[in-house]
C-alpha cells in the first residue's frame, strides 16, 4: 500500500503552487506587458500576496482570482491598503451580497460607473474651455 505522509503532501502542494504562480505570471506579462515592465519587486511575490488577499475575500475560482489580479495590475499591488480605494474593500466584504463572485461583480460595475462619470466630467469641462 502507498502511504503519502503529510510532509510529502505539503511539498507537493508547494510545488503545485509554484507551478501555478509561474503560469499566472506568464499570463499576466502577456496580457499587461507595459503595466508590468516597471514592477520593482519580483512579480511572483506580488502575485503570491495578491492571491492570499483574494483568498481572504473568498475569491477562490480561477476566473475570480484573475479578475482580482487585473485590479491589482490596474490600481497597484497595494490598492486595498490605500484610503482612496477603501470602498473596494467594503464591497468585497459586504455580507448583504450573496457570493464573493457577486461582490467582485459589484466592484467592477462601480469602477465602470466611476470611469464613465469621470469621462463625462472631462468632456463637459473641455466643452466649457476648462
Amino acid at each position: 500500500m502507498l502511504v503519502i505522509r503529510q510532509a510529502q503532501m505539503a511539498t507537493l502542494q508547494q510545488l503545485m503552487w509554484q507551478r501555478d504562480l509561474i503560469r499566472i505570471e506568464a499570463r499576466l506579462r502577456q496580457a499587461f506587458p507595459s503595466h508590468l515592465e516597471s514592477v520593482a519587486e519580483p512579480l511572483r511575490e506580488h502575485l503570491r500576496r495578491a492571491l492570499e488577499s483574494a483568498a481572504h475575500f473568498q475569491l477562490e475560482t480561477e476566473p475570480d482570482c484573475w479578475r482580482f489580479l487585473k485590479l491589482c495590475v490596474r490600481f497597484g499591488w497595494d490598492f486595498l491598503d490605500r484610503p482612496g480605494h477603501s470602498w473596494i474593500r467594503k464591497l468585497l466584504t459586504d455580507p448583504r451580497v450573496s457570493t464573493p463572485s457577486a461582490r467582485l461583480d459589484l466592484v467592477e460595475e462601480w469602477i465602470e460607473r466611476r470611469e464613465a462619470a469621470a469621462a463625462a466630467n472631462q468632456a463637459t469641462a473641455a466643452a466649457f474651455g476648462d
